[in-house]
């Protein structure tokens, strides 16, 4: 797992990257997806395009532990 770290600029955190997780030089700026305390940072215009790539990185087994309730019966409309 790569580190960065987090510092004070003025008023406003910014974050060193390392050299291997740098963004390509054409990339000046990026969205910040914000989750509880985790921060997402994807090129701007890129974000739905990297989603759309995710269902080919992800193995066939992805969810094979995945809990499921059991199979609820209903009464019909």
């Amino acid at each position: 797992m790569q580190k960065a770290s987090i510092f004070k600029n003025n008023r406003n955190q910014a974050i060193r990257l390392p050299q291997s997780a740098a963004f390509p030089e054409h990339i000046k700026q990026v969205e910040v997806v914000c989750i509880g305390n985790t921060r997402i940072l994807t090129p701007i215009g890129e974000r739905w395009q990297t989603w759309a790539k995710m269902p080919s990185q992800l193995t066939d087994d992805c969810f094979m532990e995945r809990e499921q309730p059991v199979e609820q019966e209903r009464e019909g409309f």
